[in-house]
């Protein structure tokens, strides 16, 4: 796990059910990922790296493959950082480093956010338009 501060120790980045089997066509899956401590209200990026052994005329080579890295998240330790919490992802998504940027990209980062935490619905395809209007 990649995160924006130093923790104190690295038993702060322990992360259990992060072990499973690879299915078919090399897919894994992490439903119940659990974090022993929050990240402090700062972005965290996970990645995914597995050990694996390739076969190949007669010889054998061992490989570390490693996956892209996820959407930035914080790992919360309790309700109340909830707003802190999304707040900064949302800056984040909408500034993307940056000091200034056009009025359009800032709305939709909000709305993007707002779709998927408040309404829980996927962004791409809403279920629940914000007006009653249909295109």
């Amino acid at each position: 796990m990649i995160v924006d501060y130093t923790p104190k120790s690295a038993s702060e980045l322990e992360v259990t059910n992060g072990t499973t089997t690879l299915r078919s066509l090399a897919t894994a899956s992490f439903s119940s990922l659990k974090f022993k401590h929050g990240t402090r209200k700062k972005k965290a990026i996970l990645k995914m790296r597995v050990k694996v052994t390739v076969s190949w005329r007669g010889r054998s080579v061992p490989l570390t493959v490693e996956s892209n890295a996820s959407k930035p998240f914080i790992v919360k330790t309790n309700e109340r950082q909830w707003r802190e919490s999304e707040l900064s992802l949302l800056l984040l998504d909408a500034f993307r480093g940056r000091m200034r940027v056009p009025f359009a990209q800032a709305y939709n980062a909000y709305h993007h956010h707002f779709l998927r935490s408040a309404t829980n619905q996927v962004p791409g395809a809403p279920v629940r338009p914000l007006s009653g209007k249909r295109a």
